[in-house]
């Protein structure tokens, strides 16, 4: 019950954050056109700072464990294989497949992380958190944009497809952000804080803007690639894939750092960069309610199964 209700207390916030834009779109508060322009700000600024923020504050050397490291690279690896196979099995058209891969890939790592490892282990367990964040998350999101690069993009050439993803601006904040921790630089306060107050919008901005965005209509029309894209991401991925993590030893907080990479539902800003990236927004957009939907129940029981083998 316990975890449960800690799942609860991690999703609830975010469904009631897209409830809020879900009203001001219905109140013509927020109409297409700003929710389209807010959408790019929040990709561009927010998001990208945010990405920055997370590796410049992260302390990696005092959390960096390269085995661990090695381990979940290698996870992510097939998880994105996975992904690749599983959506063009089940869908031809390009960008649609771009999106569920996406769906099937990405995830909330940074919204489930810290509350989820912090409530099972205490605020002293999260060193795997904060290296998870400042690596694995950049890395993913890369991946991402370099996949939508390549089925979206009409620059065919490899030289195009390489500068379309090294000008994105979360690779862009990324590089920016290991740059300035590995040299050591301490950006001034007043900057420091600028930085910080930008980062922390943008998760609250992807939310209502998710929900400013939703269409329920249209759902009916992705109802296949809504129910195998989210049942593959919540259940059967997790359930390959951490067996996996278990018998290379990951134990504790470690494990359960692993088991929120790999079932977390997909990233709440996973709809702005399908649109900046020419995939299916809507479809992104709808994976992503509906993985948060499911959330609760399928942690509850990934963690539940993992609590009484012993294993967290």
């Amino acid at each position: 019950m316990k975890s449960l209700t800690l799942s609860l207390q991690v999703v609830g916030p975010l469904f009631l954050l897209m409830a809020v834009g879900f009203f001001l779109r219905r109140i013509d508060m927020l109409d297409g056109q700003t929710t389209a322009r807010m959408s790019t700000v929040t990709f561009r600024i927010f998001l990208s700072t945010q990405t920055f923020s997370n590796i410049y504050s992260c302390n990696l050397a005092q959390v960096w464990d390269g085995r661990e490291v090695l381990i979940n690279i290698f996870l992510m690896a097939l998880n994105f294989i996975i992904a690749l196979a599983a959506a063009a099995f089940l869908q031809k058209d390009k960008k649609r497949k771009a999106s569920l891969v996406q769906g099937m890939f990405q995830n909330s790592y940074i919204t489930f992380g810290v509350p989820m490892v912090s409530a099972a282990y205490g605020s002293g367990s999260t060193g795997m958190v904060s290296m998870m964040t400042a690596l694995i998350v950049p890395l993913k999101n890369l991946i991402i944009v370099a996949d939508m690069s390549a089925a979206c993009s009409k620059k065919k050439s490899a030289v195009d497809l390489a500068l379309n993803v090294l000008k994105n601006p979360f690779f862009l904040g990324g590089a920016l952000g290991f740059a300035v921790n590995l040299l050591g630089i301490k950006l001034p306060v007043i900057v420091e804080q600028t930085v910080s107050n930008l980062a922390k919008a943008a998760t609250p901005m992807a939310l209502l803007l998710l929900g400013a965005s939703l269409s329920f209509k249209s759902m009916k029309d992705y109802k296949k690639d809504i129910i195998w894209g989210v049942l593959i991401k919540m259940l059967l991925m997790p359930a390959a894939l951490l067996p996996l993590a278990v018998a290379f030893g990951l134990r504790g907080s470690s494990l359960m750092s692993t088991l929120i990479m790999l079932a977390a539902p997909p990233a709440t800003s996973a709809h702005i960069i399908a649109k900046e990236m020419g995939a299916d927004s809507e479809l992104a957009s709808q994976l992503t309610v509906i993985g948060s939907a499911v959330s609760s129940p399928t942690l509850f029981v990934l963690i539940f199964v993992l609590k009484y083998l012993n294993y967290l």
